[in-house]
């Protein structure tokens, strides 16, 4: 038997107990995982006295269902690479293994004051796929909602090194195989790097320029004014980038992905949105129109708004427009030495044709409790342009305090928010 088939069987037999343990929550008649809704409470998390390791160790965790489990997250301090990706809904633990180690306190219930077996949460069914890649390739993992954090089984990491148990010392140690140099993968991101931006598709086409008219495909998109302000048709720009356009009391509202916008009724201004939640807002620079109940912007104010790159032809009689659809990686905020802390670092590739127009990409850090005073940092171009392509970096400084504090970070391209997301700073940036 290789060392392929034999990672497989070991899979197999530890995989068994997490499979089963919805069973031993919820008794009969148990419901299938397409029947279970997301948030649906499917078992509770117990303070526990069992210390457990990962690569020599002490990381803080939990009991659920009887077996002892690891918040995923908690694993960037023990020498992995973790990556959220909020498009596929998906959470990637990367085998590095070459990190600072940076353990965090444990946590136990002798720590805490709780007696053994206190609930101390919920466990909430997810369709948040976790998996772990390895050089053999990505192994799904099953995985638990906790206080909105991704929960594992140390016994699920089994075929991915070395799971041991003490029952004596009541201990249970997780050693990765990518410390002996076998299951390691190279870094997925730069050193220092928490957002990793790439392009997944991209949409590009030409306009025409007709005299005040500007056509794609025959189509009349929008026009010159007198003034010299190209008005296009927001709802005909909109379905061809692959929005989709509603109306309603409110406003206009386009929607793409986890992308939205919505139009005032007075067409002077919008609301934007990541993910249902409000992102910002925006000010239209050049007044709108209504025209036959169809509104009209600027172009200008619709680059921004779209997120759309845009460069004329040498002659003037075309404009090229470019729609990227980018995907993002969230592998958490750097952790630092207390009382100081590395810059964020949001790093876009395959940014922009080189000669393009782009509205920049703005990184933007503030606290939960002060919105008005955010750290910013705008993209720079990083390196060499690759296959005309630029690259773009943007860094900001993570705001340190005296106690602990919650930031929203927001990854912004022009108007059009890339990336939101919210993080626990603990005091003095450690």
């Amino acid at each position: 038997m290789d060392d392929k088939e034999e990672r497989a069987l070991r899979r197999l037999k530890w995989m068994v107990p997490a499979a089963i343990l919805p069973l031993l929550w919820a008794g009969c008649p148990v419901q299938t995982e397409a029947e279970r809704q997301v948030g649906e409470v499917v078992g509770t998390v117990l303070s526990t006295d069992i210390r457990a390791y990962v690569n020599g160790q002490l990381i803080p965790s939990m009991n659920i269902g009887g077996y002892t489990a690891v918040a995923a997250e908690d694993l960037r301090r023990y020498g992995f690479e973790v990556a959220w990706s909020p498009q596929s809904r998906s959470l990637t633990i990367y085998e590095t293994l070459d990190k600072a180690l940076q353990p965090l306190p444990a946590g136990q219930a002798a720590d805490t004051g709780l007696p053994v077996g206190t609930v101390t949460g919920q466990v909430l069914h997810t369709d948040i796929r976790a998996f772990y890649a390895a050089a053999y390739g990505d192994s799904t993992v099953a995985s638990y909602n906790v206080n909105g954090r991704t929960a594992l089984l140390l016994n699920d990491l089994q075929p991915f090194g070395d799971v041991i148990w003490d029952a004596g010392e009541r201990t249970i140690r997780f050693d990765a195989q990518g410390g002996a140099g076998i299951g390691k993968v190279p870094r997925p991101v730069e050193a220092g790097t928490s957002f990793s931006v790439t392009a997944a598709s991209e949409y590009r086409f030409t306009v025409e320029v007709r005299g005040r008219a500007h056509e794609v495909e025959g189509v009349q998109l929008g026009y010159v004014t007198e003034s010299g302000v190209p008005l296009y048709d927001v709802i005909l720009l909109a379905e061809r980038l692959g929005y989709t356009m509603t109306r309603g009391q409110d406003g206009w509202e386009a929607a793409r992905g986890l992308h939205r916008f919505r139009l005032s009724p007075d067409l002077t201004s919008a609301a934007v949105y990541w993910d249902g939640a409000p992102s910002g807002s925006y000010t239209m620079t050049r007044p709108p129109l209504l025209l036959e109940d169809r509104p009209h912007a600027a172009l200008h104010d619709l680059v921004q708004l779209f997120g759309l790159a845009c460069w004329w032809s040498e002659e003037g009689s075309r404009l090229e427009l470019l729609w990227t659809d980018y995907r993002v990686r969230d592998f958490g905020l750097p952790a630092g030495l207390q009382g100081s802390t590395p810059p964020v670092r949001a790093r876009i590739e395959d940014y922009a044709p080189r000669r393009s127009e782009l509205p920049p990409v703005v990184l933007s850090i503030a606290r939960e409790a002060d919105t008005t005073a955010a750290a910013q940092g705008i993209g720079v171009p990083a390196g060499e342009a690759v296959n005309n392509r630029q690259r773009s970096t943007a860094e900001a400084a993570l705001p340190l305090g005296a106690q602990e504090q919650r930031v929203n970070v927001t990854l912004l391209l022009g108007q059009r928010p890339l990336y939101r997301g919210s993080y626990t700073v603990p005091s003095g940036g450690r």
